[in-house]
């Protein structure tokens, strides 16, 4: 039983994560199209810290 919950909780975690990173993905989108600025990305993400190390990966 202790295996199963922590199975559980580990899909969870994985599925919040990936749900992070997609809405990262979309801010990212929204400065290259300039309705977001780099302020308003950080202050509306839900991972300030990923947003971060995916926007220096793009160089910006």
């Amino acid at each position: 039983l202790l295996d199963f919950s922590l199975s559980v909780v580990s899909k969870k975690e994985l599925d919040t994560y990936n749900h992070y990173q997609s809405y990262n993905q979309s801010i990212i989108q929204a400065i290259v199209r300039r309705r977001f600025d780099i302020k308003t990305a950080f202050s509306v993400s839900v991972d300030p810290d990923e947003l971060d190390q995916m926007l220096k990966k793009m160089g910006l």
